[in-house]
């Protein structure tokens, strides 16, 4: 296959803008030690790179040319590209000046183009071509400066591809991917932080999205108009997860008033909500285990880590780490046992025994983990921390 070309992208004003081609230079660290200060560990790093800046969005798996790529967001104001199975091999990194990239990259594919999308910290919404490293558009939104981190999301209806995101001007906005026109905006009553989720009835899509105004929207992904909303008791900053369960669909969010709720994805209506000790800042994960039992793991505000039942809101279990957990669980399948994957902002990555919430082991690394990881086959996860690296885990 066509191999990307090793480039870097200067975001400029349009007019000034030049491509350079460039080798990236990171620090590959390959390490087999073992998860440092438990001698129980069975985790084993497989990788680590170190780059400029925090890493504090979950890394995506895309395709480049035939080649499979992480793509991830740094404070260094770079969006990078490795290969997954060679991760020192074929890097690119769009620049943004002095402004950091805290949002995650959102991807499409389709035949031989692929597609970027992330917000800078100017608020500028990119949309790079992944295997030319040109700058197909950006869209401006909200003021320059200001901490934006809402992730894009792409949906493509069969007619139209669209990318939905958040902004700190209030508005959420779905955009032409391939023109970066605007198809319409939707405005709340305070700055959007959160991240958009997008589920498809079959009659229609909805988007879901929460607002610093409180407020949890569900917006037709079509038009923009109001399906429904629910007031909270504070803001709302993490994504939403949707489960279906035969006919019926429910939507999981957390928000800063210490919940998070469950609401039928179609009509609003709350079916519960699951109180704990602090903000519900981590997205939830549904999980269903081999038995058919559907739960969501999420973390909070208050340090731990929760299992919770899907249909009931019942708490199963809670392990405790160190400090907040924002980052949102993965769950794996490893041989007959669900593990659960999760960073604390104790420095520390967790696997936990998905049904009894038992400590599997742990790493201790040398920044807060804010990063939700990518799951690859092995099974692998994918996480970055607050210390400016990368890391790659085996899980079993």
């Amino acid at each position: 296959p066509k191999q990307p070309n090793r480039h870097f992208i200067e975001t400029k004003p349009p007019h000034k803008r030049e491509m350079m081609f460039q080798g990236l230079a990171v620090a590959l660290l390959l390490a087999c030690a073992f998860a440092q200060g438990n001698a129980a560990a069975i985790g084993r790093v497989e990788w680590e790179i170190s780059v400029g800046g925090s890493i504090e969005s979950a890394p995506h798996l895309v395709n480049v040319s035939g080649i499979p790529t992480i793509v991830f967001s740094s404070f260094d104001s770079f969006v990078y590209g490795i290969e997954a199975d060679k991760p020192h091999h074929q890097m690119f990194k769009p620049v943004f000046g002095n402004d950091m990239v805290r949002s995650a990259v959102g991807t499409y594919n389709k035949g031989s183009a692929t597609w970027l999308f992330f917000v800078g910290g100017d608020s500028r919404l990119y949309c790079v071509d992944a295997v030319s490293g040109a700058v197909r558009w950006t869209f401006a939104s909200g003021q320059s400066g200001v901490y934006a981190a809402s992730s894009p999301i792409v949906y493509d209806d069969g007619q139209t591809v669209r990318v939905f995101f958040g902004s700190v001007d209030n508005s959420v906005y779905a955009l032409n991917a391939s023109s970066g026109a605007v198809l319409w905006s939707y405005l709340t009553d305070a700055p959007i932080y959160a991240s958009p989720t997008v589920y498809n009835y079959g009659s229609g899509a909805t988007v879901y999205i929460g607002s610093d105004d409180t407020t949890f929207y569900a917006l037709d992904a079509k038009t923009g108009k109001l399906v429904w909303k629910y007031v909270t008791m504070d803001k709302i900053r993490g994504g939403a997860s949707v489960w279906v369960n035969r006919t019926a669909a429910t939507v999981f969010v957390g928000s800063n008033d210490a919940a998070v709720y469950a609401f039928d994805a179609a009509t609003g209506v709350l079916r519960y909500q699951f109180e704990t000790d602090g903000a519900a800042y981590s997205t939830p994960f549904v999980y269903t285990f081999p038995n058919g039992t559907t739960v969501f793991f999420v973390g909070s505000y208050d340090k731990n880590l929760y299992a919770v039942n899907a249909a009931t809101g019942q708490q199963l279990w809670a392990f405790q780490t160190g400090d907040y957990v924002i980052a949102s669980p993965r769950a794996v399948l490893v041989g007959s046992q669900t593990v659960v994957a999760v960073g604390s902002n104790d420095n520390i990555f967790y696997a936990v025994d998905g049904s009894t919430g038992a400590e599997l082991w742990k790493y201790r690394t040398e920044g807060e983990i804010w990063s939700s990881a990518l799951i690859l086959p092995g099974p692998l996860a994918v996480f970055g921390n607050q210390a400016n690296s990368l890391y790659c885990m085996k899980l079993s």
